[in-house]
């Protein structure tokens, strides 16, 4: 870093003083040296001349050094960084301390030593050149960061454009396959045996559960476009009783028992919560022992900030190997055919969560139950 070549500005009603740092500097090597015995000039001069370092007197006619500092203060602009080293003969405390709180960078009292000064102001240049680097570095990071955001962004929206397509085009096929085996089952039934109405009866159901697979994978990427901050606030205990309406028949069918604590208003689409809840519930019944009833509990605490809700079941559990993948993308637990599931259930709930600006947690025992934990902040 050549510092020599930096731009320093002097400004002192004495002229001896000025010739002194001026033959100082000059003996040095510093080129770019501009100098005022009139403290009228200064703000024209720093911006015109835009100097590094300025060095500064204190008591002066028309105006005196606090005043100048106060005047500049007042016109700093794109962040530039110009320390202040003041010069002058008032070495009383209150005139340093005030010197500072006005925004010297450094402070002398004359008479000065010169090998003092000439430290001080390599100190104060070197300070003043790192950090114009470092802002330049900042500007030039904070533009790649603005061009990779809009990258991601049209990337994010390609590929949800693409999902979106792609999976109205796979329900269509889908479609074709599962009715033309209703078809052939009511027209031609008679006609085929035993194993060949069971291999109709394995391809319907495939059939299905890859359309379920779609369904969830436009869920997923919905996600990504949701926007909460327009909602109202929705009493969750309403959500909670369209949850247990839609999933009555499995609740009744495998005899589980729901218990629901008083629940907070929160803001956010109503659809939102509901499948927020619709996909923890749903699990918790889903994931059973096989020996005992799902037994699922809802609880709520909120604090000033955070509203978390807490929904424990009795069921399987998650081995501890796998609690930090549960949420990953299409990552099952059990075997293909166990349960049911596609593994994209807790990952749709957790984007949901985040895209709220909240986190999804879980804690669990392998035989005894799990406890997810959902914290929503208020604002």
């Amino acid at each position: 870093m050549e510092l020599t070549n930096s731009k320093i500005l002097i400004v002192d009603d004495q002229v001896a003083n000025v010739r002194i740092l001026e033959s100082l500097l000059e003996i040095k090597g510093f080129k770019q040296v501009k100098s005022t015995t009139d403290s009228r000039q200064v703000e024209e001069l720093v911006a015109s001349f835009s100097p590094d370092l300025l060095l500064l007197d204190l008591m002066m006619p028309h105006m005196s050094g606090f005043e100048v500092m106060e005047r500049l203060r007042g016109k700093e602009t794109d962040g530039h960084f110009m320390p202040i080293l003041v010069l002058t003969a008032d070495s009383t405390k209150e005139s340093k301390q005030q010197a500072l709180l006005h925004g010297a960078t450094d402070f002398l009292t004359k008479p000065f030593d010169f090998t003092e000064v000439l430290l001080r102001i390599n100190n104060l240049l070197m300070i003043s050149h790192l950090t114009g680097s470092l802002k330049g570095q900042n500007e030039l990071l904070e533009e790649k960061v603005k061009e990779r955001t809009v990258e991601l962004e049209q990337k994010n929206q390609e590929l949800q454009q693409f999902v979106f397509i792609a999976s109205h085009d796979l329900q269509e096929p889908l479609r074709m396959i599962t009715e033309f085996l209703g078809q052939l089952q009511l027209k031609y039934g008679d006609t085929i045996d035993e194993r060949g109405m069971k291999y109709i009866d394995f391809a319907v159901k495939s059939a299905m559960k890859m359309k379920g697979l779609i369904v969830d994978l436009l869920e997923y990427s919905k996600a990504d476009a949701l926007i909460v901050g327009d909602a109202a606030k929705v009493d969750l205990n309403n959500v909670l009783d369209d949850v247990r309406i839609l999933l009555n028949s499995a609740i009744e069918s495998n005899k589980a028992k729901i218990n629901i604590g008083i629940m907070p208003e929160i803001k956010a689409p109503v659809s939102v919560l509901r499948q927020i809840f619709q996909n923890l519930i749903g699990n918790a019944i889903r994931y059973r022992q096989t020996d005992q009833s799902p037994v699922v509990t809802i609880r709520a605490v909120e604090n000033d900030q955070f509203y978390s809700i807490e929904v424990e079941d009795n069921g399987l559990g998650i081995p501890l190997e796998s609690q930090g993948k549960i949420f990953d993308l299409f990552h099952r637990i059990h075997a293909s055919g166990d349960q049911g599931g596609s593994g994209v259930g807790l990952a749709i709930t957790k984007k949901i969560i985040e895209r709220m600006n909240g986190t999804l947690e879980v804690k669990s025992t392998v035989g005894v139950g799990s406890v997810f934990t959902i914290h929503l902040p208020k604002v």
